[in-house]
């Protein structure tokens, strides 16, 4: 027995020599740092062995790296004609292997005794070819694997990865948009990184597909079965005499039949056919006898559907190759499709004709005695009674909890460029794992969310729940995955800061206030730095989530963008139009440049992404905007939160009020200059609540300005907030107009402060 560990602990490897088979046992964690000392250690093994047995019983953690080296030695073996077998699977093994459907590609067995039995099986008979005579055709076998995984059906509307799918043949559309078009329903088959397809509508043609990365393409399926990924027999022709494919197919059930063993469930095809190399997969079986669970088939596919001579059924699709594979025929499947199925070599998609006559075929046979839902490889995704998820969203969700068997899922509180959702997890066993949060929006901004949150909240701020666990991807849509634990535990209870906002008094705010801002996330605005800022670039909407501001201020407000100013009902006072601003000004002065600090700013900061616990330990989500930008911006932004958002406004004449009441604050002439509402109105309380906050934000902005009370990067950074409300579905229209008058008194404010 030979013991090692790595030199930073975390796995022990134990070599067992002195059994028949070697033995290798893996305790504790094969992850990312010990994976590759685990790839040195097995590979002398590798080189010097055909048949492994890896013990799984001590390992508590496998990583991706960790099974990539198990996929690597297996192959390694399986070309010189051995195997990698994986005995005794760890509870948390067996369902990362259940959860990645590996557990169809590699063998594994009970206990380390069955692995050893099955070993030593394959010695005396794996690979050792027969020869035998089909109804007059000679042909060898070979037993490449034994048929222990079950076939998986598919069933009902689900977008699945190739990966997902294995080698598979189904009826479905290609997945390449959000919605499936419904046009492009067919017959498919994937096989690993390829894939090909036949519509049902004969006017659309068929069409192939070869990728890059197959756990980010797939198929919208209706209906699916996939076969193993491993192969567990090959025949090869030992003849020149042409046979027809209908013959073929026939001789390839009735030997499996013969010989006792599983029943065929599917065949890989190669060889040649009107001169022409090709290669086709299908399923193939008895209607009747093999398939009780999984017929009828669907109405859609049968006309696809061809019944051979000896009573077998056949549906599939076959490539026509420019070049085909010559013997030997003892690499691994995936390398052999590979090399066959490349965009180069693939001249043509096509229907399979049992008439068609074969020279020198070859086939693999996929076999296996058990027929299974494929709900076994993939996380289920419980919506929790709330309203189903999209199918691509779904499919996120499962490449996002591929840790866990089960995950129920809930809304939280709805943004304007992205879902939010709070999420349950559980094994195999249905333990609760820790909760964490989901949110799906597009490409661009997931992928900026991930990146910021690591360059500037993790490096910077005590931030007790924003670690991203991950991210995933489907065409422009993205979706994330945060820790959602307080450092209280599981039991910790986060609210959103807006429910404090609305139930604590003035007085506990503020001091709440000064906590946040002061102290835990003073390592961002306590550390300005002087830099040149473009303010007309930096803070125009219309470059990140409003596009069509302008466009929306005229269709639900009326104002016309070519119009200098507009006017209130109940007001004397005119208005400059900020739309017609943002459309001119900015655009003018886009490349304008201004010396001021700047520090790292959240960029969208609200009250709905500030979460505390009971201990009032702050945590903030939402990164997608956060990077180094002027240093005021974030106060900015919950002014404009504050002054219009959280002000209740029901009608015309509460937006008469509040701007007689506020117009005097944006009048001072700098961010030190106090201001003193005069409450002679019948607005709420909370407006006065909400101008002493703004009060006390402000004199946060002066703080982190370093005392410069420059009032125009800071009228410049509300506007970027103030400006959409036009846009926000959940606002009423007495709220958007209040916004576009507070606006229009900012755009004429940073004119005379420019030009001053």
């Amino acid at each position: 027995m030979i013991r090692k560990e790595t030199p930073q602990g975390g796995l022990v490897i134990v070599i067992f020599t002195d059994e028949a088979v070697i033995r290798i046992r893996l305790e504790g964690r094969l992850d990312t740092v010990s994976s590759t000392f685990f790839t040195t250690e097995i590979q002398s093994w590798v080189d010097r062995e055909e048949f492994l047995i890896i013990d799984l019983s001590e390992c508590s953690y496998l990583a991706s790296s960790g099974i990539r080296c198990l996929l690597v030695a297996s192959r390694q073996l399986v070309a010189k004609q051995g195997a990698l077998l994986l005995a005794s699977l760890s509870d948390e093994v067996q369902q990362v292997l259940g959860m990645t459907g590996l557990d169809a590609v590699l063998p594994v067995f009970h206990s380390v005794e069955e692995a050893q039995e099955e070993t030593l099986r394959r010695r005396n008979l794996a690979y050792q070819t027969t020869g035998l005579d089909l109804e007059g055709f000679p042909v060898s076998v070979s037993l490449l694997a034994p048929a222990t995984a079950p076939v998986r059906i598919w069933k009902g509307n689900c977008l699945v990865a190739y990966h997902e799918l294995g080698f598979a043949i189904g009826s479905g559309s290609p997945a390449e948009s959000l919605k499936e078009e419904l046009t492009r329903r067919g017959l498919f088959i994937t096989l690993g990184k390829s894939a090909g397809f036949i519509p049902y509508d004969s006017s659309e043609p068929p069409d192939f597909r070869v990728v890059q990365d197959p756990t980010t393409c797939g198929f919208f399926a209706q209906w699916a079965l996939s076969a193993n990924n491993q192969p567990n027999t090959i025949v090869q022709a030992d003849h020149n005499q042409a046979v027809s494919l209908d013959q073929w197919l026939d001789q390839l059930c009735d030997l499996a039949r013969n010989q006792g063993s599983a029943p065929v469930r599917a065949v890989l095809c190669t060889g040649e056919t009107l001169g022409k190399p090709y290669l086709l997969f299908g399923g193939l079986g008895r209607a009747e006898g093999d398939f009780p669970e999984v017929t009828p088939f669907p109405a859609s596919l049968m006309p696809f559907i061809r019944r051979t001579s000896g009573g077998n059924w056949f549906t599939g699709i076959r490539f026509r190759l420019s070049k085909g594979k010559q013997p030997p025929y003892n690499e691994p499947i995936e390398n052999i499709i590979e090399q066959l199925l490349s965009i180069e070599n693939i001249e043509d998609v096509e229907q399979v004709d049992l008439s068609d006559l074969l020279t020198q075929p070859v086939a693999w046979l996929f076999q296996s005695n058990r027929i299974t839902g494929a709900g076994i490889t993939q996380t289920e995704v419980d919506m929790g009674g709330s309203e189903d998820l999209e199918l691509y969203q779904v499919y996120l969700a499962r490449r996002l909890f591929t840790d866990s068997a089960r995950i129920v899922i809930r809304p939280l509180h709805g943004g304007y460029s992205a879902q939010t959702f709070q999420v349950e997890s559980y094994d195999a066993a249905g333990r609760k794992l820790r909760p964490t949060v989901m949110k799906i929006g597009h490409r661009d901004m997931i992928t900026r969310e991930a990146d910021c949150c690591q360059r500037y909240a993790l490096p910077y701020i005590l931030n007790n729940s924003a670690i991203v666990l991950g991210t995933a991807f489907y065409c422009n849509m993205g979706a994330l995955r945060y820790n959602f634990v307080g450092i209280g535990g599981e039991g910790s209870q986060l609210k959103w800061l807006i429910h404090l906002y609305e139930s604590w008094p003035i007085e506990d705010l503020e001091v709440l206030f000064d906590k946040i801002f002061l102290h835990i996330l003073k390592p961002w605005y306590g550390q300005p730095v002087r830099e040149m800022i473009h303010p007309f670039r930096d803070h125009d909407p219309t470059l990140t989530f409003f596009p069509t501001l302008v466009e929306t201020a005229q269709e639900v407000l009326g104002i016309d963008p070519e119009q200098a100013t507009f006017r209130i009902d109940g007001l004397d006072q005119e208005f400059l139009n900020p739309y017609r601003f943002l459309r001119e000004e900015y655009l003018r002065r886009r490349e304008q440049s201004y010396d001021y600090l700047t520090a790292i700013c959240h960029g969208d900061l609200n009250l709905q992404n500030i979460l505390l616990d009971e201990g009032l330990n702050v945590y903030l989500i939402d990164f997608s905007e956060t990077r180094p930008r002027a240093a005021i911006s974030d106060f900015a932004r919950l002014e404009a939160i504050f002054m219009i958002d959280q002000a209740p406004i029901a009608d015309q004449h509460d937006v008469v009020a509040m701007l007689d009441l506020i117009v005097p604050l944006y009048n001072l002439s700098g961010l030190d200059q106090p201001f003193e509402a005069q409450k002679d109105s019948d607005l709420p309380e909370t407006v006065m609540r909400n101008i002493r906050l703004t009060q006390k934000i402000r004199s946060y902005a002066l703080r982190t300005a370093e005392g410069n009370p420059d009032l125009f990067p800071y009228y410049m950074a509300m506007l970027e907030w103030t400006l959409p409300v036009v846009c926000y579905r959940s606002h009423r229209a007495s709220s958007k107009l209040l916004s576009a008058a507070i606006s229009g008194i900012l755009c004429e404010r940073i004119l005379e402060l420019d030009r001053s």
